[in-house]
């Protein structure tokens, strides 16, 4: 009678070969521990599966830098879709041109910068929202018309997210 020897998965040439193709980097570790193998055959297995984790990766280092290319693609497209704000003469006092063109989102360096002014910090404060906090501020800018003129601007979070005015002109 003949003794069959009993082979531990790890070690079975289909085991080996499925790791080799889905796993390359342990499917080549395994060849190399597996005794079944002569060396001619390691080697020329190592090779042909080591050019696969080379394009495995090459193909994975690829779609990122596509995924990124395409996101910067878009953001850029967005951006060129915007409309250009113009940017009246800068007075101290806020005109109902500039007043117009302030539009929510913006942060309030983008509102300095087209009225020309600080404006007066009214109030500020923080509100716990449980798993955020805002921060809210509002400004007053004295305004360029009727007499006491002037606009209100409440931010959140550093962006405009309310404007008012009265007797701008």
């Amino acid at each position: 009678m003949e003794e069959t020897i009993k082979v531990p998965f790890y070690q079975r040439i289909w085991f080996v070969m499925l790791f080799l193709v889905f796993i390359p980097p342990i499917g080549i570790l395994f060849l190399w521990l597996n005794k079944r193998f002569n060396l001619a055959v390691k080697i020329i297995l190592t090779i042909v599966f080591g050019y696969w984790i080379v394009i495995l990766f090459g193909y994975m280092t690829d779609s990122k830098t596509t995924t990124q290319l395409a996101a910067t693609a878009a953001k850029q497209a967005v951006t060129e879709q915007q409309p250009e704000i113009v940017v009246p003469d800068n007075t101290p006092q806020i005109t109902l041109a500039e007043f117009d063109t302030l539009k929510k989102g913006m942060t309030y360096d983008e509102v300095v910068a087209i009225v020309g002014s600080p404006g007066t910090l009214s109030y500020g404060y923080e509100e716990d929202m449980g798993n955020e906090t805002r921060y809210i501020q509002a400004y007053t800018f004295e305004g360029s018309g009727d007499n006491g003129a002037n606009v209100i601007l409440s931010f959140q979070n550093g962006v405009l997210s309310m404007k008012t005015q009265s007797g701008l002109k």
